[in-house]
């Protein structure tokens, strides 16, 4: 049988970390170095609004899996003073690790519990790698 669902495979990224923000003009994205999970070192550079690892941690929250860290709140008005921006990239590194870290648990296979599955593609998703949607 020919393996087309990634997320059943061991998981391509080894680690990731929130490196930096960009204030544009209307949002501020912040900069994530993905390291691949390719034994070449190889990285990719993705910026993602707050926004978009919130829809992510919504996601995250519906499944039976621990996360080891704790999401930043969210504020109702754009941050815009370094410091507050810097601990909200601290925090969103640490939750983003975390997440990648259930990813990289040891399932492989087509015994992969579904929860697994639906977190590394959703995971994947966000971090531009792939599409959620996916056949089992």
């Amino acid at each position: 049988m020919l393996l087309t669902n990634y997320a059943l495979l061991a998981f391509p990224v080894r680690e990731v970390q929130v490196v930096s923000y960009e204030e544009q003009e209307t949002a501020i994205c912040f900069v994530i170095k993905v390291h691949l999970n390719d034994g070449g070192g190889n990285f990719l550079l993705v910026r993602r609004r707050y926004s978009t690892f919130h829809k992510l941690k919504t996601t995250v929250d519906t499944l039976p899996v621990r996360i080891d860290a704790t999401f930043p709140a969210k504020t109702f008005v754009r941050m815009t003073r370094a410091r507050p921006l810097l601990q909200r990239l601290a925090a969103l590194d640490q939750w983003l690790g975390a997440v990648v870290s259930a990813c990289n648990e040891n399932f492989v296979g087509p015994n992969v519990p579904r929860y697994i599955v639906d977190l590394r593609a959703h995971t994947l998703a966000f971090l531009a790698l792939c599409s959620p949607r996916f056949e089992v």
